[in-house]
């Protein structure tokens, strides 16, 4: 593993401040520069008892290679338990061989290195329909670094998209939708007549207005969803 120092030195001085119970801070940067107001880390934390029973750099850069490590374990298992032991040896493979993972490996301290177990065990969750557990799983990436929210909010489309036709979570959603959509109706139908040419027609038909072909207008949502293909 290769090091220029100075990015080691300051997660190590930021483990070390957490260490003392003080916000992170470190001299690398300047006098008393708090680290919090440069990028939102507070996972860091998390490496303060190893720190305590072991107060080195080098720490982090062993902290670093078991995280990546251990990410590779729900990907390997989740294509083991889809398509077998030879897909999951080659997913492995692939995993530790890739470039960009040898080079954050061999090269200096990321606090991303958080971020990639939580990942591999979010989206093994979301492949296997385990909607709750992945959530569970990326929310900790707020504490990681702070533009990981993006990779959250994409996480948060793709379970919305899977748990529109599979889950109970967007019924009541969907119940409030179509109690906005009769209130709605209902209010048209009190209108004058003659306020527009769908009720005046309505009025003198003496039926209600036209309707979209297919189903109903309240279950509009729930057809959009079923339209959409999914992967099986």
């Amino acid at each position: 593993m290769r090091t220029t120092g100075f990015d080691l030195g300051i997660f190590e001085q930021a483990v070390r401040s957490y260490s003392h119970g003080q916000l992170p801070v470190s001299e690398l940067k300047g006098p008393g520069f708090p680290l919090l107001g440069d990028h939102f880390s507070p996972v860091l934390a998390t490496l303060v008892p190893f720190y305590r029973l072991w107060s080195s750099p080098i720490l982090l850069l062993v902290a670093q290679a078991a995280l990546f490590a251990v990410a590779v374990v729900p990907l390997a298992s989740w294509a083991q338990r889809t398509a077998g032991r030879t897909t999951a040896l080659v997913v492995a493979f692939g995993y530790g061989a890739s470039w960009g993972i040898a080079q954050a490996v061999g090269f200096d301290f990321h606090e991303v290195c958080f971020a990639v177990p939580l990942l591999s065990f979010s989206l093994a969750a979301l492949g296997e329909g385990r909607l709750r557990a992945a959530v569970l799983w990326a929310l900790p990436l707020l504490l990681v670094k702070e533009d990981l929210g993006l990779t959250l909010a994409v996480i948060g489309v793709l379970v919305a998209r899977r748990g529109w036709c599979g889950s109970a979570w967007p019924r009541p959603l969907s119940a409030s939708w179509g109690h906005c959509w009769k209130s709605s109706s209902s209010f048209r139908r009190s209108a004058p007549a003659g306020s527009t040419r769908t009720g005046t027609a309505s009025a003198r038909a003496g039926s209600p207005g036209p309707r979209s072909r297919g189903c109903s207008p309240p279950h509009a949502a729930s057809l959009w969803c079923c339209c959409w293909p999914r992967n099986k």
